[in-house]
């Protein structure tokens, strides 16, 4: 009986370690209640709850998840609509609204870093901290190199 053979590829190994991420944030936002909040949403959420203390807007979501100005416009717009963000316009630029979490959008980040901080510490259990260290140089170097 043959053996099946196995990827060296690291694109194939960062999308499959992507799947089961994603998997297991699915089935705790299904069993969460948290059913309309997509990956995407769930990760512009704590991104704007990272950066509460400053002005955020599109073209920051944008950089940050090397996502198309259509994409980002699409995923907000969704966002605002089901109540986790609004749009509020800046003083000091017309064209410019920042985005701002609302509670509804505080409270859905504080189930899902409950969520990831478990998820975190079992896979940060499986490595040694100087693994861990690697492997974030190494996605970092991997991922400018595609930039």
């Amino acid at each position: 009986m043959e053996t099946m053979k196995t990827r060296d590829d690291i694109g194939y190994e960062v999308k499959t370690l992507d799947n089961l991420f994603g998997r297991r944030i699915d089935a705790f936002m299904e069993n969460s209640g948290l059913r309309d909040v997509t990956r995407m949403h769930a990760w512009i959420i704590g991104f704007l709850y990272r950066n509460r203390d400053r002005d955020v807007f599109q073209r920051d979501v944008e950089a940050e998840f090397r996502v198309a100005r259509s994409t980002a416009t699409n995923i907000l717009q969704l966002m605002v609509r089901k109540g986790y963000i609004t749009k509020e316009p800046v003083a000091y630029d017309d064209r410019l609204k920042k985005l701002i979490l609302t509670d509804k959008g505080i409270e859905v980040e504080k189930l899902i870093q409950r969520n990831i901080g478990e998820i975190e510490r079992q896979l940060s259990s499986s490595i040694t901290a100087e693994e861990k260290a690697e492997f974030l140089r190494i996605i970092r170097k991997l991922k400018a190199s595609l930039e």
